[in-house]
């Protein structure tokens, strides 16, 4: 690890303190990128936004051509085995928190993607990582990419090791439950549902599929087909969507 000395502690506290002014995931995003290059050095950028169901929804770009990365997203993203170089590849764990990954590109095995798009794109090495949410699910995914140095340096490394938990915590901050889905105990106040339903329930109203669902919360898809089952029942509804227009009082 690099000499704490040596970390410029009070350019990161301004740095986070600015991230932390921004009251939307879009804008929060922005910061982020266009802060940290004070801390590493990078030629292009590339940010994507997923949905509780980890589909990319939204991106913002730096020097990123916006081909190849509809061709990464169409193609790559969801083809590469092990989901390797993929947008998908944070752990499902409780609450994890965010690490980085470094990859230099002359050192890994030849590939398609290897051969075919990163070459094109000249890349020499990339630095990722995933914010997650308040569930632990990775909601936004940043990626960045030098093309003329072999690779980041350890103080770069390490710089951003010490910026992601508290970049991670104000990321949560952003999928913390609406007011409707914190009430949602006073929703269901007549449909008896127990605690783990309540939070299924939750989940669901977030657009969760519940393979996903069965994922966040380490119970097989079974129990959790059977808790949608009682909570539709307890509910009389027969839907996820019918099940949010409850919730919204439509």
């Amino acid at each position: 690890m690099a000499d704490k000395k040596t970390i410029p502690w009070q350019e990161m506290y301004n740095y986070v303190l600015r991230c932390s002014s921004q009251t939307k995931l879009d804008a929060f995003a922005e910061e982020v990128v266009s802060g940290i290059n004070a801390f590493i050095r990078f030629d292009q950028a590339a940010v994507f936004f997923m949905d509780g169901n980890r589909k990319v929804y939204n991106q913002y770009l730096v020097n990123f051509d916006k081909r190849f990365s509809r061709l990464y997203l169409d193609y790559y993203s969801k083809s590469m085995e092990n989901e390797r170089y993929g947008t998908k590849s944070a752990r499902w764990d409780a609450l994890p928190e965010p690490e980085i990954h470094v990859i230099e590109w002359d050192k890994e095995p030849a590939s398609d993607f290897v051969n075919d798009y990163i070459k094109p794109l000249l890349l020499r090495c990339s630095l990722g990582f995933a914010l997650y949410d308040s569930d632990g699910m990775p909601r936004t995914s940043f990626g960045f990419d030098k093309k003329g140095e072999p690779t980041f340096s350890e103080r770069e490394r390490t710089v951003v090791k010490l910026l992601l938990p508290m970049l991670n915590n104000l990321h949560r901050s952003f999928f913390v439950r609406s007011a409707s889905i914190q009430n949602i105990g006073s929703v269901w106040g007549f449909s008896d549902l127990t605690e783990r339903e309540s939070q299924i329930a939750g989940l669901l109203c977030q657009g969760l599929s519940p393979a996903n669902i069965s994922k966040v919360l380490h119970i097989s898809p079974s129990t959790t087909y059977k808790h949608i089952e009682h909570i539709y029942k307890k509910t009389h509804v027969s839907c996820q969507r019918e099940l949010l227009a409850l919730m919204l009082g439509k």
